[in-house]
């Protein structure tokens, strides 16, 4: 299913910009003098192309737009005098690539500006990693135990990796060991030139404190005059490159670049395409780029699969191998990755972490994951053994009965109970608050967030005895999930805090900071919130608890793909309780994602000589 026929295509709330965008483009292609034909196919491809944005794809396939011949559809779009070829890209609102893939210029051009930064990056002349072999044998001898023989510690060979190039992608599901192959890197780095200015971002608060606590576990065990250099702050993304209140800019950019050596960007995942242009153009021409994420997670929610696209292939050349072994002391023939060419463009720069160091051979949790990502369906096997961490329940058709919110409620059951104990330390609160979480695959219906968000709000007010009109939202405990970057503020989409009363006859609300501390905002202040009882499977991305509960909805949907339950799947550390129909997981089992985006295309581009793709044409 692609973004022209699909039936998701152009929901009401984008039906009045993609009506108003065609009614724009078909009236300069009318006053160019185009036939009807080419006005045909425009309208078709606008409508295409809104539809794709929505979905999260930075372009549509052209191929699925033609209703006759592909070149005779070629031939109209082109006769329209609104759509280039990649030669004269940005001269016109939307651009045709040699690929079939139909853009707005803007994706097109940030596609092209990113390859070109990543390439750029990946290009410059490796450096000898041999020379700490030492300390890669040091920081990571407790590894050795946990390996079968003749295993090869890919958490080691990352480290080395990131040592000798200027970018590194390093993709690996929770437990899989990133935040320690980062710790042992950070130390590398900071052993051999103690100057060295690190700087830690995710894309989310939440996911930015996680990184740095994280961090700092993982480098307890670190010597005292190197653990004293880490970073002791994290940034989000759009707190870093420095977002303006009042416009889509930055501070930073490429003429304006961040102060730093070396970026290490946790969730990668998570980021769009535009975002990320912005984020690699605002480096500075020496400054070595570190991207840790989980290729198997959700992509971002705007448009782009960036992440998934840069570690798709993690092939690793015969030189790079022998200089990996030269550093670490593991043999080239062993350094064989599962996937990837040598030849790819950004060859020499991934690795993918798969041993898994949280959970056991024997943890369902962790063999449901791994069915998960490769769509295996063993996965309901697993789910259908319903014993251990992991719990499957089929509720009754229907909304889900009192009973079973009862039961979903009952997962805070000790943050209810510090509520009712009157409380009044919120870091301790929220730390409660933080070990369990309600996902919904959804946002609206039955079982989506906002309906089981407000019965449990409903039952959470009873059991403090604290009902109040609808008109007040507010209570001591409150959990509130911000929905909007408030930059002023900083307050950032994601971000979970705890409202107390303030003593005034009024609530404020207090937010973990990524430095460790807790600091308040009146609630009269807050952007955009709701409570946060429940929350969509996206919105937890960056995010782990302890226990977790994942509803998906009765009737079939789009939205749930393996994608989609994997990541809900991983969000937890300890037990996962899943309300579903058999049936509809398998559906969910069964669908994948597949974004439309042309990086990779764009990669190749980038990678080939100057005047090699002309000399083709």
């Amino acid at each position: 299913m692609t973004a022209f026929d699909s039936p998701r295509a152009i929901d009401r709330g984008a039906r009045w910009f993609a009506q108003g965008m065609s009614e724009h483009l078909l009236g300069i292609a009318r006053r160019n003098g185009a036939p009807p034909e080419s006005l045909a196919t425009l309208e078709r491809a606008v409508d295409a192309l809104v539809a794709a944005a929505r979905a999260g794809e930075t372009c549509a396939r052209f191929e699925d737009l033609a209703e006759v011949s592909t070149e005779a559809s070629r031939r109209a779009l082109l006769a329209t005098g609104l759509v280039s070829d990649e030669p004269t890209a940005g001269t016109l609102p939307l651009v045709l690539d040699a690929g079939g893939r139909l853009y707005f210029a803007r994706y097109f051009d940030y596609e092209r500006r990113l390859a070109s930064a990543l390439t750029t990056l990946a290009r410059c002349a490796p450096r000898s990693a041999a020379e700490q072999r030492e300390s890669l044998d040091r920081l990571f001898e407790r590894n050795a135990a946990a390996l079968d023989p003749g295993e090869p510690d890919w958490q080691k060979l990352a480290a080395a990796l990131a040592l000798r190039s200027r970018l590194t992608i390093v993709s690996g599901g929770p437990g899989t060991g990133k935040t320690t192959t980062l710790a042992a890197l950070l130390a590398c780095l900071l052993e051999r030139d103690p100057s060295t200015r690190i700087v830690l971002a995710a894309p989310t608060g939440k996911a930015a404190a996680r990184m740095l606590s994280a961090l700092g576990q993982a480098a307890a065990a670190l010597p005292e005059t190197v653990r004293s250099l880490l970073p002791r702050e994290s940034y989000t993304v759009h707190r870093l490159l420095g977002a303006r209140a009042q416009s889509a800019g930055f501070r930073h950019d490429a003429a304006h670049p961040l102060a730093l050596d070396a970026l290490a960007l946790d969730e990668a995942s998570m980021i769009d395409l535009a975002l990320a242009t912005r984020l690699v153009e605002a480096l500075p021409a020496d400054a070595r780029l570190i991207l840790l994420g989980d290729k198997d997670q959700l992509a971002s929610v705007e448009a782009g699969s960036v992440f998934g696209a840069l570690c798709a292939n993690p092939g690793l050349s015969p030189r790079c191998r022998q200089a990996l072994e030269d550093a670490t002391g593991i043999p080239a023939a062993a350094i064989a990755p599962s996937a990837g060419s040598s030849l790819a463009p950004l060859a020499d720069t991934t690795i993918w972490l798969v041993r898994n160091y949280r959970f056991g051979a024997g943890s369902a949790i962790g063999r449901l994951a791994a069915a998960l990502r490769s769509g295996d369906p063993a996965a309901l096997e697993v789910l259908a053994e319903n014993a251990g961490e992991l719990r499957l329940h089929t509720p009754p058709a229907g909304p889900l009965s009192g009973a079973l919110i009862e039961e979903l409620l009952g997962g805070y059951a000790d943050f209810i109970a510090r509520l009712r104990g009157r409380q009044t330390d919120p870091a301790a609160m929220l730390e409660a608050f933080e070990r369990y979480r309600v996902l919904a695959a959804v946002r609206r219906g039955s079982r989506g967030v906002e309906t089981v968000g407000e019965a449990l709000e409903q039952r959470l007010r009873r059991a403090l005895g604290r009902e109040a009109p609808r008109a007040n939202p507010w209570f001591h405990g409150r959990p509130v999930l911000i929905e909007r970057n408030d930059y002023a503020l900083g307050l950032y989409n994601g971000d979970v805090g705890i409202a107390t009363e303030d003593g005034r006859g009024g609530f404020e609300v207090w937010f973990a900071e990524a430095s460790g501390g807790m600091r308040t905002v009146p609630a009269t202040r807050l952007p955009t919130h709701e409570t946060a009882l429940a929350m969509t499977v996206h919105r937890a991305q960056g995010s782990e608890f302890d226990r977790v509960a994942l509803i998906l909805p009765e009737a079939d949907n789009p939205v749930l793909t393996r994608e989609l339950l994997y990541t809900a799947v991983t969000r937890a550390r300890s037990e996962v309780s899943i309300y579903s129909a058999p049936e509809r997981f398998a559906q969910a089992l069964s669908r994948a994602v597949r974004r439309s985006g042309g990086l990779g295309a764009r990669l190749e581009d980038a990678a080939q000589p100057p005047g090699t793709r002309e000399s083709q044409a």
